[in-house]
């Protein structure tokens, strides 16, 4: 109803890490995934969207099967707060409780020693910020591009979350420091399974063509530098990790600038296809990436 005020969500916050703290972890661990069993039921009628956006990219997948996933990406979720906070309070112990193997990490301590920077790419899949965290409390100079979120009361909250990483962040605007770091020989990480800048560059993701975004590929081409894919994914509905390096690649360098541009971006949204596909509910669907025309027609544009 218009002028009904809702729970503040910087009490709900604050009641979210009592419990996360006082309560033994496995026990927490049940706290949360009901949590995200209340917060589907809360947001399924707001949803139509992202049922259209599973339903292009998995088609012949019946309508519970997709809601069944939907509750499933919601109890991931709750479950990455939960890590959040207890990495937030516990640190270094959480972290190496959390994360039970990291593979491929030879490539990128070896795309350090180049010293012409690193591009990491990565998704918004299983708890990136928990691989934000792995990279700073390894020392490994890393610096990560990220948008503000909403509502103002979660980005500060993430903010203070984030102070404990021992990584450098950089907002999505701010190219320069971006350029900066890279200059430095560190890493900078970019989420790029997002529309990102501007209109982007059409280019098949998911199998679907739409607007991608171009900066990771621009900067490699630039300044010379590897691009490394670097996931993590959640074993189960378990508090456990996996984080995966796979072998850097260069952004081709021609004389067609756009076309060496759309290559990378191509290859980038093929490898984080192969992951979303493996991993379906630990991916965020719930953003809108494809452009639905009508609530009647599944096309995109």
């Amino acid at each position: 109803m218009k002028g009904e005020q809702s729970f503040p969500m910087g009490t709900i916050l604050t009641l979210l890490q009592v419990v996360a703290l006082l309560l033994p972890v496995s026990l927490g661990r049940k706290c949360f995934l009901l949590l995200g069993e209340i917060l589907f039921f809360s947001f399924r009628k707001k949803l139509d969207y992202t049922r259209k956006q599973w339903q292009l990219v998995f088609p012949g997948v019946s309508s519970s099967q997709i809601e069944n996933n939907l509750r499933k990406v919601f109890r991931h979720l709750a479950l990455s707060l939960l890590e959040v906070i207890l990495i937030k309070y516990k640190k270094e112990k959480a972290l190496y409780f959390l994360i039970e193997k990291v593979r491929g990490e030879e490539f990128l301590q070896k795309a350090f020693q180049e010293g012409k920077g690193v591009i990491l790419i990565s998704a918004h899949l299983g708890n990136w910020e928990l691989l934000a965290a792995w990279l700073g409390h390894h020392n490994y100079p890393v610096e990560v591009v990220y948008r503000d979120l909403t509502p103002p009361s979660v980005n500060n909250f993430m903010k203070r979350c984030r102070s404990v990483y021992r990584t450098g962040w950089i907002q999505w605007s701010k190219i320069n420091e971006v350029r900066k770091a890279l200059r430095q020989g560190k890493a900078v990480a970019i989420l790029v399974d997002q529309k990102g800048e501007g209109k982007g560059m059409s280019c098949p993701f998911m199998g679907i063509t739409t607007p991608n975004p171009t900066i990771h590929a621009r900067l490699a081409r630039l300044f010379g530098c590897p691009v490394i894919p670097a996931f993590i994914t959640r074993k189960d509905e378990k508090l456990k990790h996996e984080i995966v390096f796979l072998p850097p690649f260069f952004t081709p360098l021609s004389q067609d600038r756009k076309y060496d541009i759309f290559s990378a971006v191509a290859l980038c949204n093929q490898i984080i296809e192969v992951f979303i596909r493996q991993f379906p509910t630990q991916w965020l669907w719930f953003t809108r990436r494809w452009n639905i025309k009508n609530s009647s027609e599944s096309k995109f544009e």
